[in-house]
């Protein structure tokens, strides 16, 4: 694969490469906890479905070509929305019931703040319902919560966080056990996602102490 550097980009490949440098997801990660409620929520999910889409694609290039994977994006294609790639993932067990529900959660804020023209926030009634869904991270027996290993935190501080910060842990870990998946089927090196993984323990960190 080209780097980011060596191909021309433009406005509908520019998020084509994989994110692979721990400068790269630091800025992510300080960019999402420093704006509003509407674009941490939009954000999340961005980098959710792009990673799902990644997922979904290394488990269907072990049978088939490339090239195959292009009319799944097109209209009405099975990659082709957010809700389709959720339920294309279940379906082909890559992931479990409550993992799904979590990434239904993550799609309805997302097109809650994507849409709604009034001024709403992780504290708007609507959103907190949403929120009071998740599952993953308040389960310590989930592979989504043990691949961060929340056992050292302990997984019921997950609780006592507010609503944007319990939205943006699960976003994020999602993503990242995502990416791990991914990276294990391309055979790709795992040293680079070590340390991102470490860069996110310590964002999760600070986030439980602010």
């Amino acid at each position: 694969m080209k780097s980011r550097q060596s191909k021309k980009l433009t406005l509908r490949t520019i998020d084509k490469d994989d994110i692979t440098s721990v400068e790269e997801w630091a800025e992510i990660f300080q960019e999402i906890n420093g704006v509003s409620d509407r674009s941490a929520a939009i954000l999340v999910a961005a980098h959710v479905d792009v990673e799902l889409s990644s997922l979904i694609e290394a488990e269907l290039l072990l049978s088939v070509e490339e090239e195959a994977l292009k009319p799944l994006y097109e209209r009405d294609g099975a990659l082709s929305t957010f809700f389709s790639k959720i339920h294309l993932g279940y379906a082909m067990s890559l992931y479990d019931d409550k993992t799904r529900d979590d990434l239904e959660v993550i799609r309805r804020v997302r097109n809650a703040f994507s849409h709604v023209r009034r001024s709403i926030n992780f504290n708007t009634s609507e959103i907190v319902k949403e929120c009071k869904k998740l599952q993953t991270m308040s389960d310590h027996t989930h592979e989504v919560y043990k691949t961060f290993d929340w056992r050292k935190v302990g997984y019921q501080e997950f609780e006592k966080l507010d609503y944007r910060h319990q939205f943006i842990l699960t976003g994020l870990s999602i993503n990242l056990h995502f990416i791990i998946y991914s990276v294990s089927k391309r055979n790709k090196t795992l040293e680079v996602l070590k340390a991102i993984m470490a860069n996110f323990k310590a964002q999760r960190e600070s986030a439980l102490h602010q």
